[in-house]
């Protein structure tokens, strides 16, 4: 029933594809079943395996229930009150008669679900075990940054790795990374980033 966890940078690009639900446009409207396909199945592996029950896994089961009503999911989590499936999701935009920002909705509610995920990993893993996965993570997405659009920011590497680090706060907003994590230093973010080329090096090539 679980699928395994989409990767942070994934995850993070479903936002943008789950905007097209308000498009008109035949491609558009296929991009973002595809992306709601994805969180239903997103939100389905949180609800299943995230141990914590509160607020927030309440909030997710409450939506997800809403647009995939699986008698299986409810049986298991004990659940027998009747729940109210005009929302209910059928695979097609054009054929949803619910409410759109239902899936903005959801989106926002398992962001959270992961970050409390996040949060029970590091601490199953002690100190040390958490910290060394939130550096991995955090490596990951910096190069995920750096590739997207971190070689275009200012005139050369160094200066991109300092607006990086000035940034830091937004970095971590966008990124879904948990907001005490402290900035890499400047020397590890080039080891981070060793082998790829900023904007300027690519002009020198040619």
């Amino acid at each position: 029933m679980t699928t395994k966890r989409i990767a942070q940078r994934d995850y993070i690009a479903l936002e943008k594809d789950l905007a097209l639900v308000y498009s008109s446009d035949p491609e558009s409207i296929k991009v973002a079943e595809r992306a709601i396909e994805r969180l239903l199945s997103e939100a389905k592996r949180g609800i299943c395996e995230i141990a914590d029950r509160g607020t927030t896994f309440a909030q997710v089961l409450e939506i997800l229930l809403l647009l995939d009503p699986n008698p299986v999911l409810l049986s298991s989590l004990g659940r027998s009150e009747e729940v109210d499936y005009s929302w209910q999701w059928t695979g097609s935009l054009l054929a949803f008669e619910g409410e759109l920002d239902v899936f903005v909705e959801l989106y926002s509610a398992v962001t959270h679900l992961r970050l409390v995920e996040d949060s029970e990993s590091r601490s199953r893993h002690g100190a040390k075990g958490g910290a060394t996965q939130r550096k991995s993570d955090v490596k990951e997405d910096i190069v995920n940054w750096w590739s997207q659009r971190g070689w275009r920011i200012r005139t050369n590497k160094s200066g991109a790795i300092d607006w990086l680090i000035g940034n830091w706060a937004a970095f971590c907003d966008e990124y879904g990374i948990i907001s005490d994590t402290p900035a890499p230093n400047k020397k590890t973010i080039y080891k981070y980033l060793q082998g790829l080329v900023h904007q300027s090096q690519k002009k020198q090539s040619r």
